[in-house]
C-alpha cells in the first residue's frame, strides 16, 4: 500500500483482476462482468466510470487490491503530464499512446467531449507522480470553443426598428447570442431563460 501514503484511513478490498494489472498501481480501474463474480479492468474509454484505484497489482485472474473512490477519503492517482493544485483531473484517453496511459489521470484539456473525472488535484504534480486527489467522481463535459459569426458589413442603421440595415445583420447577432449561451451552459453556467 505504498502508493496510498499520506491519506485519510480506510482499507482496500480484494477483487479479481480481469486482465493483467501488473505494474499499474495508482491507476483507475472499472468493474467488469466476469459472470458469477466481479472483476476489475483498466478503462477502455475516457467516459468509463472508474470507482476504484488499484493499490496492489495482480496478474490476470488473480486477486488484486483496490480502494474505493468516495468523498471523504483522499487518494493518490498516477498522473500523466503536469498540473497544479485545484486542477480538475480526468481519465487519460486509453487509446492514445498505444494504451500506455490507460487508467492515469491528467488535467482537463480543451478537447471537446465527455470525460470521467475522479476529482481535484490537492497538490502541484509532475508526470508519473502519485498525485493527491480529493475525490469528486463525476462526468465532465468540455464544450466547443466559442466562435462568433461575423455580421454582415455595417450599413445605414435607419431601415429597421432596431437599427439593422438587413435581416442578415440581425440574424448574425441572434446566432452569436445563441452560440454564446450554448458555450456558457457547456462551461457550467446555469441557463435562466
Amino acid at each position: 500500500m505504498i502508493t496510498q501514503s499520506n491519506i485519510h484511513p480506510g482499507g482496500p478490498k480484494k477483487i479479481n483482476a480481469g486482465e493483467d494489472l501488473t505494474g499499474l498501481e495508482g491507476r483507475l480501474v472499472k468493474l467488469a462482468d466476469a459472470g458469477s463474480f466481479p472483476e476489475v479492468v483498466t478503462p477502455a474509454a475516457v467516459t468509463d466510470i472508474c470507482p476504484f484505484v488499484l493499490v496492489t497489482e495482480a496478474a490476470h485472474d488473480s486477486n488484486c487490491e483496490v480502494l474505493s473512490i468516495h468523498g471523504e477519503k483522499e487518494i493518490r492517482l498516477r498522473a500523466n503530464g503536469t498540473g497544479s493544485a485545484g486542477d480538475v483531473l480526468v481519465l487519460c484517453d486509453p487509446a492514445a499512446s498505444a494504451g500506455v496511459n490507460k487508467g492515469k489521470v491528467e488535467t482537463v484539456g480543451s478537447t471537446q467531449g465527455s470525460y470521467f473525472s475522479p476529482g481535484i488535484a490537492l497538490e502541484d504534480f509532475v508526470d508519473e507522480q502519485l498525485v493527491k486527489v480529493r475525490p469528486h467522481p463525476r462526468t465532465v463535459i468540455v464544450g466547443s470553443a466559442f466562435s462568433s459569426a461575423t455580421p454582415v458589413a455595417t450599413a445605414s442603421t435607419t431601415t429597421t426598428p432596431y437599427g439593422f440595415a438587413t435581416q442578415a445583420q440581425a440574424d448574425a447577432i441572434v446566432a452569436n447570442v445563441r452560440d454564446m449561451r450554448a458555450f456558457m451552459v457547456s462551461m457550467g453556467w446555469k441557463a435562466t431563460a
